[in-house]
């Protein structure tokens, strides 16, 4: 009969660091050309721009300029991003 072994387990030093990322709402068919997004809140209704507009689910755009901020904050020390919501 063979032994049976836990998986292997990696400890994480007392000082890592994750990113939580919650609620970014990805609207994959979002487009500033043409005015185009998913609307999320009731109200008058603006041309999209190149970042998002607040009444509609984010852009494939806004999501990467914050993953690119806070990288630039924190840099490449984080063991593993969270991302829910």
């Amino acid at each position: 009969m063979s032994e049976h072994k836990p998986p292997s387990t990696r400890a994480l030093p007392l000082d890592s660091y994750f990113w939580h990322i919650s609620d970014f709402h990805w609207d994959p068919n979002y487009s500033d050309k043409g005015g185009a997004c998913r609307k999320t809140m009731p109200g008058p209704f603006r041309t999209p721009g190149p970042l998002g507009e607040e009444s509609c689910d984010s852009p494939w755009s806004l999501i990467e300029s914050a993953v690119y901020a806070m990288k630039a904050i924190q840099g490449e020390e984080f063991e593993f991003i969270l991302w829910t919501g």
